[in-house]
């Protein structure tokens, strides 16, 4: 395994008398790309949200480059060097795709007072640009969000991630709802940011198709615990893994 840059112990989430998560271990290694499955209700999204800050774990820990930021607040995650999407993609609707990533951008220099004025689209111009030739998003930068298709949406919503120039990537459902060919697009998309950019991923998906193409390491959660771990071979090759989820039909 190579040095970690996330490490996650005993992961336990409970709310009231029901319990998402228990004892849960999870890592995540310098440019690894790994996915974490399993049925509906196993506990991906809790997982997620908890490495994000964006929930309280109620029991164990979480590492970045060895430093304990189980209690620390997502925006100051953030700062560390973690991004993440949704499964719902979270823009603003009303402004353009360009002014998305402008806005994504002047929030990672601290600088969004300056956005609704001039100089917010001089500054931000080389690094806006950049940022939507990798998406793939130049000849939509006029385009309002609310007007995108789903896969475009999920896109943007990346490229706003990268304005944070993230050492991690967290992507939760990042083909949710797309077409055949969006998906592929995506897939795509998703290979060069971790190949040109050198940053680790940590994804759930849906899509075995996708998971399998993508992933160095997969991770299936089951009722709230690890069942197993392990190459995308092994996985594959389980037969209890089978039975749970690569067999059963279900979505993650």
């Amino acid at each position: 395994m190579t040095d970690l840059i996330l490490d996650a112990r005993g992961l336990t989430k409970r709310y009231d008398q029901f319990l998402a998560l228990k004892d849960v271990e999870l890592t995540l290694g310098e440019h690894e790309i790994h996915a974490l499955i399993g049925p509906n209700g196993a506990g991906k999204s809790t997982a997620f949200g908890i490495l994000a800050g964006d929930l309280r774990a109620t029991a164990g820990s979480v590492a970045y480059r060895g430093r304990d930021i189980t209690r620390m607040a997502a925006w100051r995650r953030t700062r560390l060097g973690m991004a993440r999407s949704f499964q719902i993609a979270r823009v603003f609707t009303r402004f353009t795709v360009e002014e998305n990533v402008r806005a994504a951008v002047l929030a990672a220099q601290r600088k969004s007072w300056i956005f609704f004025r001039p100089e917010g689209s001089i500054e931000t111009g080389p690094q806006t640009e950049q940022l939507l030739g990798e998406a793939g998003l130049a000849p939509l930068r006029g385009v309002l969000a609310s007007g995108l298709s789903q896969g475009d949406r999920k896109r943007l919503e990346i490229a706003m991630a990268l304005a944070l120039e993230p050492e991690v990537l967290l992507l939760d459902e990042p083909t949710a709802g797309m077409s055949p060919v969006e998906t592929t697009a995506t897939v795509r998309l998703i290979r060069r940011l971790w190949e040109e950019r050198g940053c680790a991923v940590l994804i759930t998906e849906h899509d075995m198709s996708v998971v399998f193409e993508l992933a160095q390491r997969i991770t299936v959660l089951h009722r709230g615990q690890v069942l197993r771990s392990g190459s995308p071979e092994a996985i594959s090759a389980d037969p209890t893994v089978r039975e749970v989820y690569l067999g059963s039909g279900d979505d993650a």
